[in-house]
Protein backbone atom coordinates (compact mmCIF):
# COMPACT_ATOMS: atom_id res chain seq x y z
CA UNK A 1 0.00 0.00 0.00
CA UNK A 2 1.26 3.35 -1.26
CA UNK A 3 0.88 6.08 1.34
CA UNK A 4 -1.00 8.89 -0.64
CA UNK A 5 -2.85 10.98 1.62
CA UNK A 6 -0.76 11.90 5.01
CA UNK A 7 -4.01 12.25 6.24
CA UNK A 8 -4.62 9.02 6.45
CA UNK A 9 -1.32 8.21 8.81
CA UNK A 10 -1.58 6.62 10.95
CA UNK A 11 -5.43 5.53 10.96
CA UNK A 12 -6.81 5.38 14.91
CA UNK A 13 -8.35 3.29 16.84
CA UNK A 14 -9.22 2.81 20.72
CA UNK A 15 -6.23 0.97 21.91
CA UNK A 16 -3.65 1.62 19.09
CA UNK A 17 -2.77 3.01 15.70
CA UNK A 18 -2.54 0.81 12.50
CA UNK A 19 0.35 2.12 10.03
CA UNK A 20 -0.07 1.80 6.78
CA UNK A 21 2.51 -0.20 5.23
CA UNK A 22 1.03 -3.30 4.80
CA UNK A 23 2.30 -4.44 1.65
CA UNK A 24 5.47 -2.70 1.96
CA UNK A 25 8.90 -4.25 1.55
CA UNK A 26 11.52 -3.53 3.71
CA UNK A 27 13.92 -1.70 1.63
CA UNK A 28 16.93 -1.10 4.11
CA UNK A 29 18.38 -2.41 7.52
CA UNK A 30 20.46 -0.38 9.18
CA UNK A 31 22.79 -0.46 12.72
CA UNK A 32 24.38 2.41 14.87
CA UNK A 33 23.06 3.49 17.96
CA UNK A 34 20.60 1.56 16.91
CA UNK A 35 18.20 -0.05 14.91
CA UNK A 36 16.86 0.96 11.89
CA UNK A 37 14.21 -0.34 9.07
CA UNK A 38 13.69 1.52 6.17
CA UNK A 39 10.83 1.53 3.44
CA UNK A 40 12.21 3.70 0.82
CA UNK A 41 9.95 1.76 -2.04
CA UNK A 42 6.96 4.27 -1.39
CA UNK A 43 6.00 7.58 -2.26
CA UNK A 44 6.63 8.99 1.23
CA UNK A 45 10.07 7.12 3.06
CA UNK A 46 9.54 5.65 6.52
CA UNK A 47 12.13 4.90 8.74
CA UNK A 48 11.66 2.94 11.93
CA UNK A 49 14.26 3.67 14.49
CA UNK A 50 14.04 0.76 17.75
CA UNK A 51 16.55 2.24 20.41
CA UNK A 52 15.92 0.01 23.09
CA UNK A 53 15.59 -4.05 23.13
CA UNK A 54 12.81 -5.69 21.11
CA UNK A 55 12.25 -9.39 20.35
CA UNK A 56 12.21 -11.27 16.66
CA UNK A 57 10.01 -13.94 16.63
CA UNK A 58 9.82 -16.89 13.78
CA UNK A 59 7.64 -20.20 14.06
CA UNK A 60 7.09 -19.62 17.76
CA UNK A 61 10.58 -19.12 18.86
CA UNK A 62 11.57 -15.43 19.71
CA UNK A 63 14.84 -14.32 20.51
CA UNK A 64 15.70 -11.07 22.12
CA UNK A 65 17.72 -8.44 20.89
CA UNK A 66 19.00 -5.07 21.63
CA UNK A 67 20.83 -2.02 19.78
CA UNK A 68 23.39 -2.34 22.86
CA UNK A 69 24.63 -5.38 21.23
CA UNK A 70 25.22 -4.98 17.76
CA UNK A 71 27.24 -7.90 17.08
CA UNK A 72 24.14 -9.69 18.46
CA UNK A 73 21.73 -7.71 15.81
CA UNK A 74 22.43 -10.51 13.18
CA UNK A 75 19.06 -12.25 13.09
CA UNK A 76 17.57 -9.29 12.55
CA UNK A 77 19.22 -8.72 9.01
CA UNK A 78 16.01 -11.11 8.51
CA UNK A 79 13.41 -8.71 8.38
CA UNK A 80 15.46 -7.41 5.16
CA UNK A 81 13.10 -7.58 1.56
CA UNK A 82 10.05 -8.99 4.57
CA UNK A 83 6.54 -8.09 3.32
CA UNK A 84 4.50 -6.45 5.87
CA UNK A 85 1.16 -8.10 6.77
CA UNK A 86 0.15 -5.86 9.54
CA UNK A 87 2.10 -2.93 11.59
CA UNK A 88 0.81 -1.57 14.94
CA UNK A 89 1.62 0.52 17.29
CA UNK A 90 -0.17 0.07 20.55
CA UNK A 91 -1.14 3.19 23.09
CA UNK A 92 0.86 1.55 25.55
CA UNK A 93 3.96 2.26 23.91
CA UNK A 94 4.17 -1.37 22.28
CA UNK A 95 5.53 -1.83 18.62
CA UNK A 96 4.61 -5.21 16.24
CA UNK A 97 5.20 -5.38 13.06
CA UNK A 98 4.18 -8.82 11.17
CA UNK A 99 6.26 -9.83 8.06
CA UNK A 100 4.98 -12.55 5.68
CA UNK A 101 6.93 -15.42 6.39
CA UNK A 102 5.59 -15.78 9.98
CA UNK A 103 8.43 -13.37 11.15
CA UNK A 104 7.67 -10.39 13.61
CA UNK A 105 8.95 -7.42 15.21
CA UNK A 106 8.20 -6.82 18.40
CA UNK A 107 9.40 -3.82 20.44
CA UNK A 108 7.82 -2.89 24.26
CA UNK A 109 8.42 0.29 25.94
CA UNK A 110 11.08 1.33 27.56
CA UNK A 111 11.41 2.91 31.49
CA UNK A 112 13.64 5.22 30.56
CA UNK A 113 14.40 5.68 27.14
CA UNK A 114 12.60 6.45 23.96
CA UNK A 115 12.11 2.66 22.82
CA UNK A 116 11.21 3.28 18.97
CA UNK A 117 10.18 5.95 16.49
CA UNK A 118 8.39 6.15 13.21
CA UNK A 119 9.47 9.17 10.82
CA UNK A 120 8.49 9.69 6.76
CA UNK A 121 9.97 12.01 4.93
CA UNK A 122 6.61 14.44 5.09
CA UNK A 123 6.34 15.69 8.53
CA UNK A 124 4.91 12.50 10.39
CA UNK A 125 7.17 11.46 13.10
CA UNK A 126 5.40 8.66 16.29
CA UNK A 127 7.24 8.24 19.40
CA UNK A 128 7.41 5.85 22.05
CA UNK A 129 8.39 8.43 25.00
CA UNK A 130 9.95 7.20 28.18
CA UNK A 131 7.23 5.13 30.18
CA UNK A 132 5.14 4.51 27.32
CA UNK A 133 3.42 7.42 26.13
CA UNK A 134 3.09 7.77 22.45
CA UNK A 135 3.71 11.38 20.75
CA UNK A 136 2.25 11.93 17.48
CA UNK A 137 3.72 14.88 14.89
CA UNK A 138 2.01 15.56 11.59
Amino acid sequence: MALTDLQTFPEEFQDHWELPLVGDTISRCMVDAAFHIQFLDRKDPVTVTVESPFTLTKGGVSKRLSPEEPIELGPALELFKGIVVTALAYKTGHLRIELSGGLMLTVPPDDEYEAWSIVSDHNLKMVCTPGGTVALWT
